[in-house]
């Protein structure tokens, strides 16, 4: 009975272990090229952004306090892992090489530096694009309508 009670542990722990580590899901060497590509590409630097553009639509008094609580309120750990096991379990080795290569190089640089200004410039038109979306679906019943109220704010 001991001997089944501890297999069972052994199991749980070994189960715990590796659903609680995705990242053993990917090889070491694909791992360490995940990596070395969230080293180059930041996803603490796209949040950081994310954060000043969205500092920008709350009251001007309140920005610094938007900025602050979300410095102290967002798990940059958390998410350069999530990120490197992602990378690790959505593309190939070339693929990650590629990429890596790529955002290192003058070219990538600039693109990354030009892509807020890019991203600033597509908002309106895909708000706009998405809202008609909505009310397509909403007209043909896809998409429960919006109060009235709703609707004119």
């Amino acid at each position: 009975m001991t001997t089944t009670f501890r297999s069972k542990i052994a199991l749980l722990a070994f189960v715990t272990l590796f659903i609680g580590t995705p990242a053993l899901a990917a090889d070491a060497e694909t791992m360490a090229l995940a990596k070395e590509y969230v080293a180059t590409v930041p996803v603490e630097n796209e949040v950081k952004m994310a954060i000043e553009h969205m500092a920008q639509q709350v009251p001007p008094e309140q920005r610094v306090l938007f900025k602050q609580l979300g410095e102290k309120s967002i798990d940059y750990t958390k998410l350069r892992m999530a990120s490197e096991v992602a990378v690790a379990d959505t593309f190939t080795k070339e693929e990650i090489k590629a990429m890596t290569d790529f955002y290192k190089s003058d070219v990538g640089k600039s693109v990354r530096q030009k892509m807020p200004n890019y991203d600033k410039r597509m908002e309106p038109v895909m708000t706009e694009v998405m809202q008609q979306f909505v009310l397509r679906l909403q007209e043909n019943n896809v998409l429960p309508k919006a109060p009235v109220a709703q609707q004119n704010q």
